[in-house]
């Protein structure tokens, strides 16, 4: 698992918002703590380029750095639509969403 800085800094953006907290159930001490887990377990990935690959938001450029900057085979979203409308192809790692990982992982094991 790879977590680059502005991915992390997108994480805890959303996560501490209000209507989040309220959604989850959770306080803001408690994503905290799930954001400091994160940071333990994670790989942390540092990005020394900008890739562009033309994505309908382009706020989502960030998880296609992370992934590729860390050689990742798998970006793992529930935003599957938005992060393959790119026009760059070519990317060693897949786009696929939790269930499909999931499901990926099952099977190797």
């Amino acid at each position: 698992m790879a977590l680059s800085p502005p991915i992390f800094l997108e994480y805890y953006d959303v996560l501490s918002r209000d209507e989040t907290l309220s959604k989850l159930n959770l306080s803001r001490s408690e994503i905290e703590d799930v954001l400091d887990l994160l940071v333990l377990l994670a790989k942390k990935q540092a990005i020394y380029f900008l890739l562009r690959p033309n994505l309908f938001d382009e706020e989502d450029n960030i998880f296609y750095e992370c992934a590729f900057a860390s050689n990742s085979q798998f970006l793992i979203t529930s935003n599957v639509r938005h992060l393959k409308s790119g026009e760059l192809r070519g990317f060693k790692f897949q786009i696929v969403t939790p269930k499909e990982f999931h499901g990926l992982m099952e099977y190797k094991t």
